[in-house]
């Protein structure tokens, strides 16, 4: 009996050792299927437990695979270097700053709108971009004397339409309609286009919210509008030589296909610094456990001030504030 029980010891390590290093590994091979997409995705959870399981493995002195577990954990954490990343700025004047904040307010499970309401008119941004919020929340910013001062420059529709995109702007915007075919087409499809036209220099904007991979045919649809946002940018945007700024929730971490590939196609980075152990979905104490998956995105030459979590006011996601560093005067 003993004699049976060691025959199939290793087998119960080898398996998950191998289903482990395939995993953290999937961010190398497995963009192009559904299962190992998700598998990408979640890279840097999985190099967690790969850990865990050396750690386990050292204890009950499977040495061989306590050193698997170690380098399927290498590879997972290399795989948050998979998209590149904006580089660090120092000392920046504030008429050289744009501030977006990013807030998915989860459509009708938004708890607290007025909280919300709150949170985002004191994250002083220039840029607000609301995903799925609430008809609370639009009532209330629609009613409010103070939003319409600071955000005169808005995507907003003019009643209910909870779920939709929203983009708030201190600076006019312009050219949304010959981009994505209607303001209202924009916000109910997900995905805004513009010039902005700040200031100090113009740069063009991209919102998008491509659907989750939940299902095969949720994930292939979001993939749809990933390639919608490369187009728009590289066929609109990046012709002006502007900046460009992108902002939402990609529903993909650094590590998936659709970040991996719009970084490719479009030159932009994420601004999130990939060693920031800062997950915005879902909401759990601690906020280290999850995936970051709501963030902002610029060209090469605009560079991260800062990257900050904000109150999550209810929503299941993190709201996201993001200071970027522009480049001088460009446009007009």
């Amino acid at each position: 009996m003993k004699k049976g029980r060691s025959r199939k010891t290793p087998w119960a390590w080898v398996i998950p050792a191998g289903v482990l290093l395939a995993a953290c590994s999937a961010w190398l091979w497995g963009h192009g299927w559904w299962i190992t997409d998700l598998a990408a995705n979640l890279a840097s959870l999985f190099a967690v437990a790969a850990g865990a399981f050396s750690v386990c493995a050292c204890v009950r002195r499977r040495f061989l695979l306590a050193l698997t577990g170690v380098c399927a954990g290498g590879v997972g954490v290399l795989g948050l270097m998979a998209t590149p990343r904006l580089a660090s700025a120092g000392e920046v004047h504030a008429s050289e700053q744009v501030r977006v904040v990013v807030f998915n307010g989860s459509s009708g499970r938004l708890r607290h709108p007025e909280a919300a309401y709150d949170m985002l008119l004191a994250s002083n941004a220039d840029v607000v971009v609301l995903i799925e919020p609430s008809t609370e929340l639009l009532d209330l910013i629609r009613g409010s004397a103070s939003w319409t001062e600071r955000y005169p420059y808005r995507r907003l529709p003019e009643s209910a339409r909870a779920g939709w995109r929203v983009v708030l702007t201190r600076w006019p915007q312009r050219g949304g309609e010959d981009f994505a075919g209607g303001a209202e087409s924009a916000a109910s499809r997900g995905m805004h286009v513009m010039v902005i036209e700040r200031p100090g220099g113009v740069f063009g904007f991209v919102q998008f919210n491509p659907e989750s991979p939940r299902s095969v045919s949720r994930w292939r649809r979001g993939n749809m509008r990933v390639e919608e946002a490369i187009d728009a940018i590289t066929e609109r945007l990046l012709p002006l030589e502007i900046p460009v700024i992108a902002a939402g929730d990609m529903n993909a971490t650094g590590s998936g296909g659709r970040s991996v590939r719009f970084a490719r196609m479009t030159g932009l980075k994420r601004a999130k610094p990939w060693w920031l152990p800062a997950a915005t979905f879902p909401v759990w104490p601690g906020g280290v456990v999850g995936v970051a998956i709501d963030d902002v995105w610029a060209s090469g030459d605009v560079r991260l001030v800062s990257w900050e979590r904000l109150d999550a006011c209810g929503s299941d996601h993190r709201p996201v504030l993001v200071t970027l560093a522009m480049p001088g005067r460009v446009g007009g």
